[in-house]
This record gives structure tokens, sequence and C-alpha cells, in this order.
């Protein structure tokens, strides 16, 4: 009678302690964080790795510029705890924000304060210096402690860890700049303001800072004699621009095409802004060196 008792009562004891072991755990929700594109997406998964569950608003081929979150975007950004964004670049931004203004989002405007360059403009591709990119980084991390305190510490090792690897690039940038012959970089599009002033290069564009726009026939002969009398084998196609303006001017100079990307397209061919800005030197080095 015990032993059928027993029996009896085997599985349940069974079924009891498994809803107290490890299997049943519940797993400790993610920080949900937007990012406005490319670029804030990157420095956030940085910060956050498996920490944070990430949506980038800018989908792959659209100019962050131009972008119109529709009502569905900005629903999944008034559900979001942090909005990573960079400023200036996104004039959609602040109208997306005031339209979940009842929400607790936590909008971190990473490049505030980083847009001007030394001619006093302003340019919005601040993580093209990487020194800044750290510093955005940094404000990124703060957010993320504000947000998630109880993961602090994570996403603080998290930040070092991944502004040590900017720092090491950033040296290696300033290097080129100091030891290259030519200090020159002809570019299709003018989003390379802040990596110019960084690394001690000066850039010459043939379009503005939009990557859409159209080149008059005057500036294409301006810089095709900077580009003899530079003496310079190369020009740069950023990604995004247009292909025809670089391949005009650089039949009309005699010169050869190498890419540099602004990493500002949302996706970049599955690479990661460190691979970027690693491909990014080293054809700056073959065009300036």
């Amino acid at each position: 009678m015990k032993k059928t008792l027993l029996l009896l009562l085997l599985p349940a004891v069974v079924l009891l302690c498994w809803g107290c072991g490890g299997p049943q755990k519940k797993e400790t929700a993610k920080l949900s964080v937007t990012a406005s594109f490319y670029p804030m997406g990157e420095l956030a998964k940085g910060v956050g790795g498996e920490l944070i569950e990430l949506r980038v608003l800018v989908p792959a081929g659209v100019e962050a510029h131009d972008f119109e979150p529709s009502p569905r975007a900005v629903t999944a950004l008034g559900q979001s705890k942090v909005f990573v964004y960079n400023g200036l670049l996104e004039p959609w931004a602040q109208g997306a924000l005031r339209a979940v203004a009842e929400q607790p989002v936590l909008a971190c405007r990473a490049g505030e304060g980083l847009y001007r360059l030394p001619d006093g403009t302003e340019d919005p591709h601040v993580w093209l210096d990487l020194g800044k990119a750290q510093l955005e980084t940094e404000r990124i991390c703060a957010a993320f402690c504000e947000a998630d305190p109880a993961h602090a510490d994570l996403y603080r090792r998290n930040a070092a860890l991944y502004t040590a690897k900017l720092a090491e690039l950033d040296a290696a940038y300033k290097e080129l700049g100091r030891s290259s012959r030519r200090k020159t970089i002809v570019s299709s599009h003018a989003a390379f303001g802040h990596l110019a002033a960084a690394y001690g290069l000066k850039q010459e564009a043939v379009l503005g800072l939009s990557p859409e726009a159209e080149p008059t026939a005057a500036a294409l002969g301006a810089l095709t004699k900077t580009v003899r009398r530079e003496g310079l084998a190369y020009i740069f196609m950023e990604s995004g621009a247009s292909e025809r303006v670089a391949r005009t001017l650089a039949k009309e100079a005699g010169v050869k095409v190498l890419p540099l990307d602004a990493a500002e397209g949302s996706g970049s061919g599955g690479r990661s802004f460190l691979q970027i800005a690693e491909e990014n030197l080293r054809n700056l080095k073959k065009a300036l060196q």
C-alpha cells in the first residue's frame, strides 16, 4: 500500500521540483532602445550588447535627411525606454519626440554640441571623428545607465571596451594624418568635414552636405584643377551619393575612384561601424601615401 501511494505521489513531486528549478526561471526583460539611423544603432549596440532590444528607425536605402517616420514607427518609439539620435541630421526627431511626450521615453541626443567645424559651419557627421564617436558612446552609456540602473556596471564595461577600440582606430587615423605626403581628399559628398578636421586633412567636395544635390559645371571644373594641382591619383565616392558625378570627375581628371563610407546609410552592407572605419583607413592610406 505504501509503495503504491509513493508511486502515485511521485509525478506530483517531480512537477513541483520542476516548477522550482532553473528551466522555469523567468528571463530579465531587455532594455527597449530605438536608434534614429545606422551609426547611432551601432554605437548603441556597442554599449548595450545583449542587454538591449534595438530598433533602428531609418530603413536601408533611405536617406536619414529625408526620412519621415510613419505612425507605426512613432508608436514603436513611444514604447521604447531610450531614443538615441545624433541631432541635426534628423529634422524629424523632435516632432516624433513631441508625439510621444506622454510616454516615458528617455531621449539621448548623442551629437549635441559636437557639430561645429573649425570654419564655423555645422556638419552632422560627427561620428567620423572617432574622438567624437567616443563622446557619443559615453553619452549613450549614461542614458542606458539612467534607464536601467540594475545593469549600469555592464553598460559601463561594454562602453569602456567599445571606446577602447574607437581610440585605437583614432590613433591610427592621427598617424595617417601626420605621415601622409598628401593632405587633400576629394569626395563626391561633403560628409567628411569632421574626419578631415580631426586628422589634419582637407576636404574638397563636388556636392554639399546633401548627397542628392547636383553639381555645377564650374564646380566640376574647379575640382578637376584641384586634383591635378595636388597630384592626386584617387578621388572618393561616398555610398549613397551620386556615382555618376564621381565617375565623371574621375574621367575628366584622369584619376581612379575609391570608396569612402560616411556610415550614414542604414545597414551599410552588413558591416559594423568599426569595420567601416577600418576600410576607410585603408583606402585613405592608399590615396594619400
